[in-house]
């Protein structure tokens, strides 16, 4: 059952970096407004399954108890991130306009993306007993 819990997750993370690269990619290309809109939504739903992802994984580490406070720790350093981040992007954009954040941050969503792959694959090689792709996998027991 741990098996098909990791894959899940794997496969969550996976359908969450696309819609991250999705929706920078047509915020890079000067998309119409509609569709801008559309994979916003989309970006939003692959917020969601992080917050699942996350929320899940506290709780496994600290355990139930601290569950709270470890999700008020991760939100807090997540907000000092994001004050930072737009504070520095806005230079960025300043300095070279739109497009070159974009064409950056579809990049860096491409790396994360690859990054994902690299993981199940690394797991597969060092931990035989990981069953990603077999058959048998289904069976919960």
């Amino acid at each position: 059952k741990r098996e098909i819990n990791i894959f899940i997750n794997y496969i969550l993370l996976i359908i969450e970096a696309c819609s991250l690269i999705m929706r920078l990619f047509v915020c890079f290309i000067n998309a119409p407004v509609w569709v801008v809109v559309s994979c916003t939504c989309i970006r939003g739903m692959g917020f969601a399954i992080i917050l699942h992802i996350s929320f899940k994984y506290i709780i496994r580490v600290v355990g139930e108890k601290l569950s709270t406070v470890g999700i008020m720790l991760c939100e807090l350093l997540q907000a000092i991130m994001l004050f930072t981040f737009n504070n520095v992007f806005g230079i960025v954009i300043d300095k070279t306009g739109y497009t070159t954040f974009y064409f950056i941050q579809v990049i860096l969503a491409c790396v994360t993306l690859v990054l994902i792959f690299v993981m199940i694959i690394l797991r597969k090689k060092h931990h035989p007993e990981f069953k990603l792709f077999n058959k048998k996998q289904t069976e919960i027991k």
